[in-house]
């Protein structure tokens, strides 16, 4: 996986924001949902960022087409959108998360 060199110009930045919350309970989580958009065409990562204590976020992306993905140690990753943003287009991306554990793989055996 690559990291994208940031934008040349932000005056018409497009940006994700919005707020996480817990299936259960429907209350916000708590900081440190890990938010990751990545360019389709290629996987590099263009824009990352971490929810804060209401679970709420604001991330600033390329024009580029988008998959954005919540991620949580011991849980599934959550895809939240595919997307391909205009210029200075801003769009929410609130979302309730289901508590899925992760799928761990068996561990190898050694010999």
């Amino acid at each position: 996986m690559t990291v994208a060199p940031p934008a040349a110009s932000t005056a018409h930045a497009q940006e994700l924001v919005g707020t996480l919350r817990r299936d259960a309970a429907d209350q916000p989580l708590a900081a440190g949902v890990l938010l990751v958009a990545e360019r389709l065409v290629d996987g590099a990562i263009v824009a990352r960022t971490v929810t804060g204590l209401r679970g709420t976020f604001r991330m600033r992306v390329t024009g580029d087409r988008l998959v954005v993905r919540a991620l949580r140690i011991g849980l599934a990753p959550v895809v939240l959108d595919t997307a391909q943003l205009s210029a200075g287009e801003s769009r929410d991306l609130s979302r309730t998360l289901p508590e899925a554990p992760a799928d761990v793989a068996a561990p190898l055996a050694c010999p």
